[in-house]
């Protein structure tokens, strides 16, 4: 029986209680709000250790795994926490923000962006245009993989950098605009129905204004844009699937909380002692278990879940969550291993994330979407390290190769 994924459903009530208390007395004890900004800009990072603390309560389990489990994304909620807060500081200093030069990484951005997602539309199976999965095309492409994660990559660096034109300016400049449209349409063709609203909230959590009435007049148009889109989903959707307005509005509710499906089906499938036979490290670092010679017994966790659960089949799953293949796969030995290294790469990430310097708010944005990716889909993080170690190894090639540059045209000096 699915008694943790049943529990998802069951512990809404409790966690939206909580959410919502510790929203309240942010915006009333916080003069930044940072906890209820914290919120708003990915709530993901609360629901996961909330999952275990209500499982725990209401199902009256628990477990050495659960336990590190939550220790685990404790420890990545905190690390998302302390950059969260730095750069919500920096990006609200808009007097002291650079417009030009985050026009221009914008600029960038949204170029690079178009250029790694545009031919993505013409694979046939992208997103609303694939006969069966959304994410067929990325199957048999690891370029068409990479190419994605790569522009999912710049899109979470530009969110502070459009919030930073905003605290700046105080108005919506063409560019903006034409970035949120480009954004939302892709996400749409994606097959994201929410990713557009979801980005344009991460953004509006980051825009400081000194009350509410000023807030209502900025986001006037956006929030009316949402609550059609929501409106229409609601009303429209709804009549398709044959549920009604409250039917429908709980089962969008419900959406955000799947967030935590690996979690909750791994427990559910952990009893059986077969499992802690099964390598830990080589289900989670499957790509370089494949190089080594040892390639994985089993499909990537977050299909194999759903395979399990639902019978479903092809490029159909969860996210492949880091405290999901801890609770799975391995011996006592291996899990203890795991959990002490996602709790020391969540520190690493935060302690290099916080580093002052030029590029500080791209670099605080990059580490807070590596550590959502830690916590939330393991292979997806070792995607983002593999496009980031090779951003770096290219950055330092342009380097080396400016320095030859400059060096040999530089004219001698004759004594």
């Amino acid at each position: 029986m699915l008694i943790a994924y049943h529990s998802i459903f069951q512990g809404i009530p409790y966690i939206v209680l909580v959410i919502a208390v510790l929203s309240l007395t942010s915006l009333i004890f916080q003069k930044r709000s940072s906890i209820a900004r914290s919120i708003l800009f990915s709530f993901g990072f609360w629901l996961a250790p909330l999952f275990y603390l209500t499982y725990v309560v209401l199902v009256h389990q628990l477990s050495i795994e659960i336990a590190g489990a939550f220790i685990v994304e404790f420890v990545i909620l905190i690390s998302y926490l302390s950059l969260f807060s730095r750069l919500l500081t920096i990006v609200s200093e808009g007097k002291s923000i650079d417009t030009n030069l985050m026009m221009r990484w914008l600029k960038t951005g949204l170029i690079v962006i178009i250029i790694l997602a545009s031919p993505l539309l013409l694979t046939g199976s992208f997103g609303i245009f694939s006969e069966t999965s959304r994410n067929d095309y990325l199957a048999d492409s690891r370029w068409y993989l990479y190419s994605l994660y790569a522009s999912i990559l710049i899109q979470a660096a530009m969110v502070p950098v459009v919030a930073s034109i905003l605290n700046s300016q105080r108005r919506w400049n063409k560019l903006v605009i034409f970035y949120l449209v480009i954004i939302s349409t892709f996400l749409l063709l994606g097959g994201s129905k929410g990713g557009g609203i979801l980005s344009f909230i991460a953004i509006f959590s980051l825009v400081r204004l000194q009350s509410l009435r000023e807030y209502v007049r900025f986001f006037r148009v956006p929030l009316l844009g949402m609550a059609a889109v929501v409106s229409l989903s609601v009303f429209v959707l709804g009549k398709f699937l044959a549920l009604d307005p409250i039917q429908m509005l709980l089962l969008m509710l419900s959406r955000i909380f799947i967030n935590n499906d690996a979690r909750a089906l791994a427990i559910d499938l952990s009893g059986s002692p077969n499992w802690h036979s099964v390598s830990l490290f080589r289900e989670s670092f499957r790509s370089y278990a494949t190089l080594l010679g040892t390639s994985p017994a089993y499909p990537p966790l977050g299909q194999y879940l759903y395979m399990w659960a639902f019978r479903s089949n092809g490029f159909v799953g969860a996210n492949t969550s880091s405290t999901a293949l801890m609770i799975l796969y391995g011996s006592g030995v291996e899990k203890i291993i795991f959990s002490i290294g996602i709790c020391m790469l969540a520190l690493g990430i935060c302690l290099f994330s916080r580093i002052r310097g030029q590029y500080s708010i791209i670099r605080l944005a990059i580490g807070i979407f590596l550590l959502s990716s830690l916590s939330q889909d393991f292979l997806a993080f070792q995607l983002a390290v593999n496009i980031l170690m090779l951003v770096a190894i290219l950055f330092l090639l342009f380097s080396f190769g400016r320095y030859l540059l400059i060096y040999c045209t530089k004219p001698s000096l004759v004594s």
